[in-house]
């Protein structure tokens, strides 16, 4: 799983989030306590690990699914070196 990802809004406001463990962490949680099953590449659980992120950092106060709903573009960003390959 990559670990930074652009979170583009329909507003046009961007966030950059650095998932850590605890996000992930939380979004497994989640994932279990809403029985969403036990991919850990879902995208639900990515999106959500996304949002825990963004929640308890302060940035922002709305529902997972009413965030979801204002959401319009991820871009990961690779960790690989183009001179590795």
């Amino acid at each position: 799983m990559q670990n930074r990802f652009t979170i583009t809004m329909d507003d046009g406001a961007t966030e950059t989030v650095n998932l850590t463990f605890l996000d992930q962490i939380k979004a497994e949680e989640k994932a279990h306590t809403d029985d969403w099953g036990d991919d850990p590449k879902s995208f639900r659980r990515n999106l959500y690990a996304m949002y825990w992120h963004l929640r308890h950092t302060g940035k922002t106060t709305l529902e997972f699914e009413a965030w979801a709903e204002h959401v319009v573009a991820l871009d990961a960003e690779t960790n690989e070196d183009p001179k590795a390959a």
